[in-house]
């Protein structure tokens, strides 16, 4: 029996984060409003790589953005 994605079943649902998505995951849970610069900014990485981050956390339903762009914020799913 394997625990897989719909969307993509070579991918298990049940797979462990790395750690750099753990601290960006922590860090939009304590400032929500945070902005992609920001959160480059505090992990030491770049805008780029936070951005690739966050874009694959969302397609994992881990995270999502509530609002506009602008005056929105981020949401923890799980």
């Amino acid at each position: 029996m394997c625990y897989c994605s719909l969307a993509n079943p070579f991918v298990p649902i049940n797979e462990p984060l790395a750690s750099l998505p753990m601290q960006l995951l922590r860090q939009m849970q304590s400032s929500p409003n945070s902005t992609f610069e920001a959160l480059a900014e505090s992990l030491g990485v770049s805008r780029t790589t936070v951005r690739r981050h966050v874009r694959a956390l969302k397609s994992k339903g881990l995270l999502r953005r509530v609002g506009s762009k602008k005056s929105g914020y981020w949401e923890v799913t799980e």
